[in-house]
């Protein structure tokens, strides 16, 4: 199985991707979201799913906003953890200004399979907002911030999505 992390804003050293690789027994694969100087490296992002098959993407607050374009385009099933929806007020709250290419405009409308899972004491995210902007399976817990702390307690959750998915 080809399990595929995209880490969100400052989010290249996270341990996700082993937390990840316990919870389904694999490893896992961690795409590095890079952000330098307002942009990501997209083409990275790009060649690796044009050239490898991916089971599913996990994508945590930006890695969630941009592995829904990837999830689309190729059908693959998406979890995320407390998604970024609108990524400029987003970022305008960090004090950063993040210029995305064009393909990477409105994906909340985008069609796909996907579960999302939100932590309703967010810091940076309106949960609540969430449930609105976007479709499909939502999973919301008490806590475990912005950064998805509680991310051990989700295992249940994510696998009876994923049964669900491949029945």
């Amino acid at each position: 199985m080809n399990i595929v992390y995209i880490n969100g804003f400052n989010g290249e050293n996270s341990n996700k991707p082993q937390i990840l690789s316990k919870m389904f027994d694999v490893e896992v694969y961690h795409l590095k979201l890079k952000f330098k100087d307002g942009k990501i490296n997209t083409k990275d992002l790009d060649n690796y799913f044009e050239n490898n098959y991916v089971d599913f993407i996990v994508g945590s607050s930006t890695g969630g906003y941009i592995g829904r374009y990837y999830a689309h385009k190729y059908n693959i099933p998406l979890v995320t953890l407390n998604p970024v929806v609108d990524y400029i007020k987003t970022f305008n709250k960090i004090g950063y200004k993040l210029i995305l290419d064009d393909k990477f405009q409105n994906l909340n409308k985008l069609s796909v399979s996907s579960m999302t899972l939100i932590n309703k004491d967010d810091e940076l995210i309106d949960y609540k907002y969430t449930l609105k902007s976007l479709k499909g399976h939502f999973k919301i817990y008490p806590s475990g911030g912005h950064r998805f702390n509680n991310l051990n307690d989700t295992t249940n959750d994510i696998k009876d999505f994923l049964r669900y998915l491949f029945i």
